[in-house]
């Protein structure tokens, strides 16, 4: 099966793919969503969940992803005429129970991520709020919104301590951590926050531990390659470092939280690997030199240097007028506010 159309607002806008995911991995959602212009059944299709996740911009809710119910694996996204304040709230106020798990007078209902720059450092901070009743009523009524934020269903564990799997992916290695709050999710003797923060802690308060369940590893590493083989598809670049984090459900099933850092392969390489570029030649039957492969060797880089190409429609930009922007970790540290 071949789709050539793409789906309105997923995609890119010319060469805005690769920058926007290096400077606000928060749209990660929307890209796992969009279509690839050529499809096969298995396109689109991830062995995660994704719970009810709200992307915010401009303080208006502007997305909302899940995972489908009949179509195993597939992200979907509400209609925009169900994709107001209301509905957010209606749907998130009421908690899914699942098998297994309880909930406590005071629930966790919802998480609320969004980056901002730290006020001392300057650095970027990706701040974790943890909701219940009150605060998720403050924050989708009178409360101020950051311009980028996302608000995502809270997943119950089995256990009933809260966890979150950090996930780092290169080609070559997928290395998990994971941390577990030491404080039942359902006691109300603790805030909030001290029920529900894992990796947000300073390190010294935690303590991750690596991830020995051999059949949960596989899965996250299977996981992440779909991930990296459907942005390639997208982006049209491989994906060389990406930091997401995970967790189990009480139903046994991997839920993917949000993904703090997406970096890809240099320019220069993707370019030979996903384009063609033709330089005239307008001798044809010259014979060819050692002074000539020079030539068109700097004809070639000095022409890169000048232009950059669009992974969407292939069309070649001059490069300044191109945001160009050189990926470095986007997360810093992650700090924790309570409710």
């Amino acid at each position: 099966m071949t789709e050539r159309s793409r789906r309105k607002g997923a995609g890119c806008v010319g060469v805005a793919c690769e920058h926007t995911l290096g400077r606000q991995p928060l749209h990660l959602y929307g890209y796992l969503w969009t279509k690839p212009e050529v499809m096969n059944e298995e396109c689109g299709r991830f062995g995660l969940v994704l719970p009810d996740t709200v992307l915010f911009k401009h303080h208006k809710p502007l997305k909302w992803f899940f995972t489908s119910k009949q179509d195993r694996g597939k992200i979907l996204s509400k209609c925009k005429k169900h994709v107001s304040v209301n509905h957010i709230l209606t749907a998130f106020l009421t908690p899914k129970t699942y098998r297994g798990s309880t909930l406590g007078p005071d629930p966790i209902l919802a998480t609320y991520v969004y980056a901002e720059r730290s006020s001392v450092s300057g650095e970027p901070l990706l701040v974790i709020e943890h909701l219940d009743r009150d605060a998720l009523t403050h924050l989708l009524g009178s409360r101020e919104r950051p311009s980028l934020s996302v608000l995502q269903r809270f997943i119950p564990t089995k256990s009933g301590y809260n966890h979150l799997i950090q996930s780092i992916y290169t080609p070559e290695l997928v290395s998990l951590r994971k941390c577990v709050n030491p404080n039942v999710s359902t006691d109300t003797k603790f805030s909030v926050g001290e029920r529900a923060a894992t990796f947000e802690c300073d390190e010294k308060d935690i303590r991750p531990r690596d991830v020995t369940n051999r059949e949960l590893t596989q899965a996250l590493e299977r996981i992440n390659h779909e991930i990296s083989g459907h942005m390639e598809k997208i982006v049209g670049k491989e994906i060389m470092r990406h930091v997401c984090y995970f967790k189990v459900g009480a139903d046994d099933r991997i839920y993917m939280m949000w993904s703090t850092m997406v970096s890809f392969e240099p320019t220069l390489k993707s370019f030979a690997k996903h384009h063609t570029l033709s330089l005239p030649i307008h001798e044809k039957n010259r014979q060819k030199s050692n002074t000539d492969v020079i030539i068109r060797e700097n004809q070639l880089l000095g022409l890169h240097a000048q232009l950059k190409c669009c992974v969407c429609c292939n069309t070649m930009l001059a490069r300044h007028l191109v945001n160009y922007l050189v990926h470095e970790p986007q997360i810093s540290h992650i700090q924790s506010i309570s409710s």
